[in-house]
């Protein structure tokens, strides 16, 4: 997996809470903020830091 492949990276997100998605279809792995059910991981981000680039596999 190439980290720095612009494919791979999602936008900065400053959300309080949002999930971590991975449909396994093949697809890469996402952000979500609206779809609670579909979420694989939590991210808890109480100051609304900008966090910067997401990666998927």
């Amino acid at each position: 997996m190439n980290f720095f492949e612009p494919s791979c990276q999602e936008p900065a997100i400053n959300e309080s809470k949002f999930g971590l998605c991975d449909d396994q279809d093949g697809t890469k792995a996402y952000i979500n903020v609206g779809d609670i059910k579909k979420w694989i991981a939590t991210v808890q981000n109480d100051r609304n830091k900008s966090l910067i680039n997401f990666y998927c596999n």
